[in-house]
């Protein structure tokens, strides 16, 4: 028996209804993974768009007080060229959306942020967003590093390839015994095998240097920052953080966004690869010649081949916590940048089993000394 046009439009629909279910479910999990993101604000409205929740990383991109705008309608600090968010900005049985919308800050002046919006429905009728934002020219910036290395790595994968297959097709071709031929042909595919892999071991020739915007930077702060970012983690997934400053603490010249971006990376690793019970420490010192920031945990460790690899573009350590999560392998890598740009570096030590402790210094010197000590 056939369907009728009637009925097979309800059955679409239903499957509409279904798959957007799905994927309301895959939105939530996503949502919380962005809450653990660097440089994100969070914020939660209503159907008119009044703010119910907000963070103070999204209140700060509009440089007010969260309990300010909590209450008020998001929209008419957060503006699009496309109007007023509602539902009509998502397709049918699509929950999230990606825009650049201009932040209307306090001060008067305006920040872009690129946002992620996830779309709220209660009883089947729209209800708001759940939004994620973090700065567009950041955003797009890591977006170019990302880029840039998945073409590197084309290049050098299809490099190898292409050896490798023509190597291959000259022992096929040869006329020699089939034991022989045979023979021929396992070295090659191993040697092809090894070649292969060594594209994620060697320097990548990745062309990236951070243009550093100075200004006074307070240690402190970026520590308030990293304890701030990570109170609710520990909480949840009960893990220690101690965070500390050790004697005399003097404000430097740096950029404290990109400084924000090197600790959450050193801090998100070693909470990651720290199991529960387990502890991360953060601390901060100083002495007449250098400032060092130091993370250190009790977590999964490395060993010392995986230590000498770590700042190596795409090298990702093998362990149970990676086996599970993807990732590109360039977090660390970004990391030693900003410290080289910075005059400084990042120090890694591990020992399997018992843990790693990163130390990201700078030296505390005049230019001419500087000079002197980089060469």
């Amino acid at each position: 028996m056939g369907v009728s046009q009637s009925s097979a439009g309800a059955i679409k629909v239903d499957t509409i209804i279904k798959n957007s279910e799905v994927r309301a479910v895959r939105s939530e999990v996503a949502f919380q993974a962005f809450k653990e993101r660097v440089f994100d604000g969070i914020f939660d409205v209503n159907a008119r768009g009044t703010v119910l929740d907000i963070n103070t990383a999204m209140a700060q991109f509009l440089s007010h007080d969260p309990d300010f705008l909590r209450g008020r309608v998001l929209w008419e600090q957060l503006k699009c060229s496309r109007g007023v968010p509602d539902e009509s900005f998502l397709p049918p049985g699509q929950v999230r959306c990606t825009l650049v919308m201009t932040g209307m800050m306090k001060t008067g002046g305006s920040v872009e942020l690129l946002v992620d919006l996830f779309i709220k429905r209660a009883g089947g009728r729209f209800d708001g967003f759940r939004g994620c934002a973090r700065p567009a020219e950041r955003a797009l910036a890591f977006e170019k590093i990302k880029e840039s290395a998945a073409v590197e790595l084309f290049r050098a994968l299809r490099g190898r390839l292409k050896s490798g297959l023509e190597e291959i097709e000259s022992i096929a071709g040869s006329g020699k015994p089939p034991a022989e031929v045979s023979a021929g042909l396992a070295r090659s595919a191993n040697g092809l095998q090894c070649a292969l892999a060594s594209c994620f071991d060697p320097e990548v020739p990745l062309k990236w240097t951070p243009k550093l915007r100075l200004r006074e930077v307070d240690p402190r702060k970026l520590l308030d920052y990293l304890r701030l970012k990570y109170s609710f983690y520990v909480q949840t997934r009960a893990k220690r953080l101690k965070i500390e400053c050790a004697g005399e603490v003097t404000r430097f010249s740096g950029d404290f966004d990109y400084l924000e971006e090197l600790l959450t990376q050193l801090a998100g690793n070693a909470l990651k690869y720290t199991s529960a019970g387990g502890e991360v420490e953060i601390s901060y010192c100083e002495t007449a010649e250098r400032r060092s920031f130091i993370v250190s945990d009790n977590g999964l460790g490395m060993s010392q081949a995986e230590v000498s690899r770590i700042f190596t573009p795409f090298f990702r350590a093998d362990n149970e916590v990676n086996s599970g999560v993807g990732g590109l392998g360039l977090g660390l890598w970004t990391a030693q940048k900003i410290a080289q740009a910075h005059h400084g570096s990042i120090f890694a030590e591990a020992e399997l089993g018992k843990g790693s402790t990163f130390t990201f210094f700078m030296p505390k010197l005049s230019q001419d000394a500087l000079i002197k000590w980089i060469d």
